[in-house]
């Protein structure tokens, strides 16, 4: 990835592509549509990719960030990324609403946040307030965040 290149997107998966499949399709199509339409897009990912999927990924111009798993639930990793790509929108995947990486982004004021959770699990009464103690849950719930599925 170039480091003038200004990026729109960051997409966050907490996972590891390892395999030829639906999810690398995802990737490709979502890129060159992106692209297409002039918007710029990183995705951060798991490190151990394998070889033929960064090889469909090149080939693709599908721009990744390849981090281990404690990177990619690290808040100093976040923060390092936020500040060097300044995204306009950070897209989670695998991520849930109640993740500190959801609130730092919050803080280093990025305009839009997607949140996929994937897991579909479901959360105990007062979960989301417990975490944002601070009172940011109501606030998010209405204005901040659009959670897709």
């Amino acid at each position: 990835m170039k480091k003038d290149k200004k990026v729109d997107i960051v997409f966050w998966a907490n996972l590891n592509p390892n395999k030829r499949g639906s999810l690398r399709t995802t990737f490709c199509h979502l890129s060159s549509v992106c692209s297409s339409n002039g918007v710029n897009i990183v995705f951060i990912l798991g490190n151990e990719v394998i070889n033929s999927v960064r090889t469909v990924f090149a080939d693709s111009g599908v721009d990744f960030i390849p981090l281990s798993l404690r990177e990619l639930n690290s808040i100093g990793t976040m923060v390092k990324i936020l500040k060097s790509l300044r995204p306009k929108i950070v897209h989670f995947n695998f991520i849930g609403f109640g993740s500190p990486l959801v609130l730092i982004c919050k803080i280093m004021r990025v305009d839009e946040l997607i949140i996929t959770d994937h897991n579909s699990t479901h959360l105990p009464a007062g979960y989301i307030q417990k975490c944002w103690s601070i009172g940011i849950a109501q606030k998010a719930k209405k204005a901040l965040f659009r959670r897709s599925n």
